[in-house]
């Protein structure tokens, strides 16, 4: 069957096809229009100081901060590519999930990646610091920025190896029409209107 993958992307855009005569939409058009790039900027701003302080010679002899710098840059990413991207869209009308099937799937499996990679490596530094505090003899063998590298590439590799069936599962569709891109149907849609879809093959 094919699940339709809704995202917060349509629902802000198919404002643009509608009468803007709700005030809680107009709000929402507001927020996307004005507050996502104040977002992103002080969000990226954030995270290149954190990564400057982080990328310091004496901070760089303990595993927390190899796990903050790593963080620092996976959450960068997470901004661009969903937060700044909506905001491209609603502004410009340009969507890079709609360019082509192939961009579709690489652009879905780097967010998902991305922010399950984001929120593992919280996890990881909760971990660190439980090490930390609760077996301090050990965690100077433990928790060592050497590690800390080894376990945020093996978290990565996991993450992206649970996500890489996207590349073969995400296909780009259009709503009157079921079929993947690229094959004939006989009818056509503009390209505005194409959706993410899911392949799952039930029993």
């Amino acid at each position: 069957m094919m699940c339709n993958n809704i995202t917060g992307n349509d629902t802000i855009n198919n404002y643009d096809d509608e009468p803007q005569t709700s005030t809680a939409r107009q709000a929402a058009v507001a927020l996307v229009r004005y507050l996502f790039p104040v977002i992103v900027l002080v969000g990226t701003t954030g995270n290149a100081l954190s990564a400057a302080v982080m990328l310091r010679r004496r901070m760089r002899t303990t595993s927390i901060y190899c796990y903050l710098l790593v963080l620092a840059v996976v959450d960068t990413m997470v901004l661009y590519i969903s937060a700044f991207k909506t905001w491209l869209r609603f502004v410009s009308g340009v969507e890079w999930l709609h360019a082509s099937t192939s961009a579709c799937r690489a652009l879905m499996f780097l967010i998902v990646v991305t922010i399950h990679l984001s929120a593992w490596l919280i996890v990881v530094v909760s971990a660190d610091r439980f090490v930390a505090v609760w077996m301090p003899l050990r965690a100077m063998t433990l928790c060592t920025p050497r590690r800390a590298l080894f376990i945020c590439a093996t978290v990565a590799v996991v993450i992206a190896a649970a996500n890489v069936h996207v590349f073969w599962t995400i296909h780009l569709t259009r709503p009157l029409d079921p079929q993947p891109l690229g094959t004939s149907s006989g009818r056509s849609t503009s390209p505005d209107r194409w959706t993410h879809s899911l392949s799952v093959s039930s029993p």
